[in-house]
């Protein structure tokens, strides 16, 4: 092989995996949200950061997880931040709407912890802006820097009466 073809092979091979030749406008959520039902408690460990596109397939999730959920009877969310809090308001808004929609249903928690440890990025910056969301929605919610008071709240509130 000489050096020209061997070039020429190399060529071709970079112009193959540019991603300046993707035509896709739709880009691979960013993230990872993953959900369990313990007891009557939705618990969501979300690794960001996150961007738009994470949510569709949240929201894919919850629908197989919610079907856990007891259907008698109040349940909790638990939501968990690990590494990064970081997401677009685009990502905020369509939570949002989907927390509205599920409250409008009757099929939201009764109460969410959010639980924004120090060490995560942003975790101030976001912690006001993800507390509104849910507040917003008609959900009452908190948040915490630490995963054991996060849970003490919710054991009071599921031992407080039903508004």
């Amino acid at each position: 092989m000489t050096w020209y073809s061997r070039q020429e092979s190399f060529m071709s091979r970079n112009e193959r995996f540019s991603t300046t030749n993707q035509t896709s406008h739709v880009f691979k959520p960013h993230g990872r949200i993953d959900s369990e039902v313990v007891g009557n408690i939705f618990v969501q460990e979300a690794t960001g950061p996150f961007n738009k596109e994470i949510f569709a397939a949240m929201r894919s999730v919850h629908a197989s997880a919610k079907e856990q959920l007891p259907s008698v009877g109040n349940w909790y969310g638990l939501f968990i931040f690990r590494n990064s809090a970081l997401a677009p308001q685009e990502m905020l808004d369509d939570l949002y709407e989907y927390l509205k929609d599920q409250k409008h249903q009757n099929r939201a928690s009764r109460a969410t912890a959010i639980v924004l440890p120090e060490v995560v990025e942003a975790a101030s910056l976001m912690k006001p802006l993800y507390l509104r969301v849910w507040r917003k929605a008609g959900i009452t919610c908190e948040a915490f820097t630490d995963e054991q008071l996060a849970r003490a709240w919710l054991d009071s509130v599921l031992k407080s009466p039903i508004d």
